[in-house]
């Protein structure tokens, strides 16, 4: 195809590429839009998501979380797709151009472990940073807007850490209880 064909296939199947991201319907559109290279690329890593959300949702509950994320990466697929945008998902893309191999699919998978094993065991404050430098590197994403709302998490951060603190004078030690006047009499 020519970029003029490539360039019309990416705006007359925005929609259709967005939808691929409601997973169930993934599939679908993987056999019934194979023309399409736009709607290819989207529905081949929606499909992906697909499984993967399933295949978690299979596992025990602590790992049920991670579909919260897949559903993240999905909405932010259909909002990319939707804009006309190529958005190549982070690993998933990985395993897509290197083919389904087992070590592919197992690397992937061992690389999405050590993110989330990071994302969970850092700061609140280091977690908002590092997902504002990856969302910032999201094309078509409002700068401004996107600055805006990591200053609102960055002060309900600081909220939370001042509330957390414990001033020193209201923490008494056992034995300074124990030594209480009152205490004496009651015993």
């Amino acid at each position: 195809m020519t970029s003029e064909e490539l360039e019309l296939d990416r705006q007359t199947n925005r929609d259709v590429a967005a939808f691929s991201y409601f997973l169930v319907l993934s599939p679908v559109l993987l056999y019934t839009k194979r023309c399409s290279p736009y709607v290819q690329f989207h529905a081949r890593q929606a499909t992906l998501l697909f499984v993967l959300a399933i295949l978690f949702a299979l596992l025990p509950p602590p790992f049920h979380l991670v579909n919260l994320l897949i559903m993240a990466i999905a909405l932010t697929g259909f909002i990319q797709a939707n804009m006309g945008v190529s958005w190549r998902i982070p690993l998933i893309s990985n395993i897509l151009e290197s083919g389904f191999s087992a070590q592919t699919v197992w690397d992937s998978l061992v690389r999405f472990f050590h993110i989330l094993k990071k994302v969970f065991t850092q700061s609140p404050k280091k977690t908002v940073q590092a997902t504002s430098k990856v969302i910032a590197k999201m094309r078509g994403v409002d700068n401004l807007y996107l600055q805006k709302e990591i200053q609102t998490l960055q002060r309900r951060i600081e909220i939370l850490e001042r509330e957390r603190e414990i001033p020193s004078s209201l923490l008494q030690t056992k034995s300074s209880l124990d030594d209480s006047p009152e205490r004496k009499k009651d015993q």
